[in-house]
């Protein structure tokens, strides 16, 4: 299975964003007042702020072991997944 886009809610939108993309890199796609959207892999991940609510996940990324080097780089110009 595949998972082409999911979408998760929250309440800490501008400290989800600096997370997953300023600090782990991993490139932006969209970002709009209420919302951003991250390429991970082939998989759209989507953070959509929660206007009530105080929603928590957790989930897991997964990087093949002969690929960890490549996606721990912090390098500017690469993406932690790609």
């Amino acid at each position: 299975m595949r998972i082409r886009e999911i979408q998760l809610h929250t309440h800490l939108l501008r400290q989800q964003k600096a997370f997953y993309h300023d600090l782990l890199h991993i490139t932006l796609l969209e970002n709009t007042h209420d919302s951003f959207r991250l390429q991970v892999g082939r998989s759209v991940l989507c953070f959509v702020a929660a206007a009530e609510l105080k929603p928590f996940y957790h989930f897991a990324i997964t990087i093949p072991e002969n690929q960890f080097a490549e996606a721990n780089t912090q390098d500017e110009k690469s993406s932690v997944i790609s």
